[in-house]
Parts: C-alpha cells; sequence; structure tokens
C-alpha cells in the first residue's frame, strides 16, 4: 500500500458531510483545523505537548485574523496555518474545475504583470537571432506555458507569460525572475501555479535552448530554437521518452509517474526492451518528477534489480472519512484490479480495528532474473524529484547496478497516501491530507532534507546528461 497510493494529485473528490457555498474565511479555517486535525497521519507527530501551547497561540492568532480576510484573501491564511505542519503533501489548493475559474483568476488579478506588444517583441527577437541570448520564446515541457523572456537591464530578465491556462496565469503575468550574481549564475525568483514564491541560485548559459528551472524542463522555441513541436519529438517534449545516445548508453526520460502515463511508460519499455537490455548503460532521468503511483515505474524494477529488495511500509490512520477515500478509490477505472484487492483487505482491517492505525506489512521485491545488461544504471535526480520518485530511489539504491547522479531530492515521503482530494467547506478549495505515515520514521526521516545523490552534479554544469553520459563511458 505505501508504493501504491503516492501521489500529488488524483481525479477523485470526496465531499465532506456538510457542503456549503458558503465562503466566510473564519468558517473556512475552522473546518480546515478540524479536517486535518481528525485525519492527518502526522498531526501527533507534529504536534507534540512541547509545541502543543505555540500552535495553538498561532492557531487562535489566525482565527482572529480571519474574522476580517475577505474570500480573495483567504487562500493565503489557509496556507499559512497547514504552513505550520511543514508537510509538502498537506496542501490547500483550488478546486480547478470550469465552475471555479473566474473566483481563481480574480484571487491572483493584481499580481505583478507588464504590457506585451507582440510586434515589437517578435522584431526585437528576430533582431537578436543568433546573439546567443537569453531572450526568446520558451515553452515549459509537458504543458501549455510559454514565456517570453525579456532582458530588463544589464542584470535582469524577466520571465513573462505569453499562453497559459488563462485561469491561474494570464498573458502578461510575470512567472519569473533571473538576477545576474556573476560567473554565470543568476538568482531565480520563480512563482509557482498558486503564484507563491521558490527561490533558488542556478547557472545558465546563455546560448544554451534548455533551461532545467523549478523542476521543470523548458525548451527554447525562438530565436534560434525548437519553433516547431512536431509529432516525431512529441514524446520527448512531452518529457516521457526512450532514446538512444550512443552504443553504449541508452535514456528513458520519465517526467511523471502519473497513472495516466503508466500505459504509455510500460509501452515504451516493451518496445525497447530488446536495446534496454542489450546495451550496457541506462540513463533514468527522472528530474522534475514529482510523483505519482508506484505501479507506473513497476516495469522499470526488472531492469534494476540485482537482488531483493525491502521497502518499508506505512501506518494507515483510521477514520470515517479515511474509510471514505479508499472506498472511493475501488470506483476508479484506471486502477488495477490486483491492487484494488489489497484496498479492499485494509478496508477490512480498518473496519474492523475503527480507531487508531493499521501497519501495512513492510514489502520485499524479488526475481529470479538478474539481467546482464543494462550493466550500469544511472538515476538522475533533483531538487523536482518527489513523493514517489523518491520511493523508487529508495528501492534503486539497493541495487548494485545504480548510481545516483544530480542533486538532493525535494524530500516528501515520510507522510503519503494522499487517495483524493476532499473538498472543504467553501467548494472554491481542496485539501491533500496524507492518511499514512512511514515506518522508516522516526530514524530515517526524508521530509524537507531529500535524499542525496552518490555523485553530485552542480549547477555550474549545464548539460547533465552529456556529464553522466561521459561518466558512464569514461570519457574526460
Amino acid at each position: 500500500m505505501y508504493k501504491k497510493l503516492l501521489f500529488f494529485f488524483c481525479m477523485l473528490h470526496i465531499h465532506p458531510p456538510l457542503y456549503s457555498q458558503h465562503c466566510d474565511c473564519s468558517t473556512n479555517l475552522n473546518y480546515l483545523i478540524t479536517s486535518v486535525t481528525k485525519n492527518y497521519a502526522g498531526y501527533e507527530d507534529k504536534i507534540t505537548a512541547q509545541v502543543k501551547p505555540s500552535f495553538e497561540k498561532f492557531t487562535d492568532s489566525l482565527r482572529n485574523k480571519a474574522k476580517n480576510t475577505t474570500d480573495k484573501d483567504c487562500y493565503k491564511l489557509l496556507k499559512s496555518w497547514l504552513a505550520y505542519f511543514n508537510d509538502r503533501h498537506l496542501a490547500i489548493v483550488f478546486n480547478d474545475s470550469i465552475d471555479h475559474h473566474n473566483f481563481i483568476r480574480s484571487v491572483f488579478s493584481d499580481e505583478p504583470s507588464i504590457a506585451l506588444d507582440k510586434i515589437t517583441l517578435e522584431k526585437r527577437f528576430r533582431e537578436n537571432a543568433g546573439k546567443h541570448t537569453l531572450e526568446g520564446i520558451w515553452k515549459i515541457e509537458n504543458s501549455l506555458y510559454e514565456v517570453a523572456i525579456i532582458k530588463r537591464n544589464t542584470k535582469e530578465y524577466l520571465g513573462v507569460i505569453t499562453t497559459a491556462d488563462s485561469v491561474f496565469w494570464v498573458p502578461g503575468q510575470i512567472k519569473f525572475e533571473l538576477r545576474a550574481k556573476g560567473n554565470g549564475r543568476y538568482h531565480v525568483i520563480f512563482r509557482k501555479r498558486d503564484h507563491s514564491k521558490e527561490e533558488s541560485d542556478m547557472a545558465i548559459d546563455p546560448s544554451a535552448t534548455t533551461l532545467l528551472m523549478a523542476g521543470a524542463t523548458w525548451k527554447k522555441m525562438s530565436p534560434d530554437g525548437n519553433t516547431t513541436l512536431n509529432n516525431e519529438n512529441k514524446g520527448e517534449d512531452e518529457g516521457i521518452y526512450f532514446k538512444s545516445l550512443s552504443k553504449e548508453t541508452n535514456i528513458l526520460r520519465i517526467s511523471s509517474f502519473a497513472l495516466p502515463n503508466k500505459k504509455i511508460i510500460d509501452s515504451l519499455i516493451e518496445k525497447n526492451f530488446t536495446a534496454l537490455t542489450n546495451t550496457p548503460n541506462l540513463i533514468v532521468d527522472i528530474r522534475g518528477n514529482i510523483g505519482g503511483f508506484s505501479v507506473s515505474y513497476a516495469q522499470l524494477l526488472p531492469l534494476l534489480y540485482t537482488n531483493p529488495i525491502i521497502t518499508k511500509n506505512v501506518s494507515i490512520r483510521i477514520t470515517d472519512e479515511n474509510i471514505a477515500l479508499y472506498e472511493e478509490l475501488l470506483k476508479v477505472p484506471e486502477y488495477p484490479v490486483k491492487e484494488k484487492e489489497d484496498i479492499k483487505i485494509l478496508l477490512e482491517q480498518m473496519k474492523s480495528k475503527k480507531t487508531g492505525y493499521v501497519e501495512e506489512p513492510d514489502e520485499e521485491y524479488k526475481q529470479e532474473k538478474v539481467y546482464t545488461y543494462p550493466k550500469k544504471i544511472a538515476m538522475v535526480v533533483d531538487s523536482g524529484s518527489a513523493s514517489a520518485s523518491e520511493i523508487l530511489i529508495l528501492m534503486a539504491k539497493q541495487s548494485k547496478k545504480v548510481t545516483l547522479f544530480g542533486g538532493t531530492t525535494l524530500g516528501a515521503v515520510d507522510y503519503t497516501e494522499l487517495v483524493a482530494a476532499r473538498k472543504q467547506y467553501c467548494p472554491h478549495y481542496l485539501l491533500w491530507c496524507p492518511t499514512g505515515k512511514s515506518k522508516r520514521l522516526p530514524d530515517y526521516p526524508i521530509d524537507n532534507i531529500g535524499i542525496k545523490p552518490d555523485i553530485k552534479i552542480n549547477n555550474t554544469e549545464n548539460d547533465w546528461i552529456s556529464f553522466v553520459r561521459n561518466y558512464l563511458e569514461k570519457k574526460n
């Protein structure tokens, strides 16, 4: 169960016992507090007797603030209460179904933006063609997002939205800022889907046509970039593909383990299985992969297997709402039948015990055959690799074939089993609340720490894949 339900997003939405169109911020905060207190698997671990007085004082201060908080500003207040738990899996998000689009637009209508003159912009980019500048149109991998990177002054660039969903983001809004620090390094202020800021430092080559930023791959479309996304490169542009880099090395790029991608990943491995098992080296690139379902990476395990792999499982918190989530999961047609049988067993245990936790037994992965090739497997990760990706990494690190390259992972895998989003008192919001906690705790925490690579690749290295390939092939 531990591996099977690791994901950030699912299409299930569970209705709370009381469902209302009322969006008073005080009512919503109190509903959120009750929901998390009752159902969150990490609540007792986080709110100990030692921190309880300060936590209650903090909660009371927000309750007072909520009395005068508008609907538009309530989202930030709800997020600030959840932030106390410091758990990336515990999150309030917007209900992005079409009925709520106008509300979402209103929340972000005053975000920083600039007026774009498309004709002037295109002329400017044409004039800069061949000059190896960051200026141009860039597209995020596996997304409709496009930005124009515009030079603001000698030290600053702005990434301005030109194409987006027109709900969370609209043309003209500033998606990110790049501020030069010298020696090819930049400070990045990146605004996520909900416009919250994420800051980091990175090395940027002005002549590059690909940027890995905030856990996503951006490709330069024009000038001097990939002017079209044709069918031949469709898989690569969507972030899931197989490619032969040389006679010695293949690469599997997997940007997401979301359930709909399982068939794509399985088909890709099956189609290229002969090449995979007859080539010495394999690079598995899961940078920016924030997770999904373990069943989506199941076909990778035979390739990396050298010895039995042990995975610490989870303890599931028993509440009526958590039971309802698992019951709804049985209705999801995409979820494998075999895993549904495990869900039924879990539900029997939860209903029988009624309170406390159900401890899932640890899992052991074994197979008879050990493939000679690939002989060396490089798993490439970064701060965008999280959740189910981190469980795969923990499994892969037990293989004698695997070496971990890149940067430290995000660290979001101690409290999991989200199962589905829970509707809140106000229908504009949904809550992701983990029902399970890892049996690694408290001895081996990963949340907000991450998993360190065996071989770190510095941000000054512009092409990580070439670095890894050269390392595997022992080239200078």
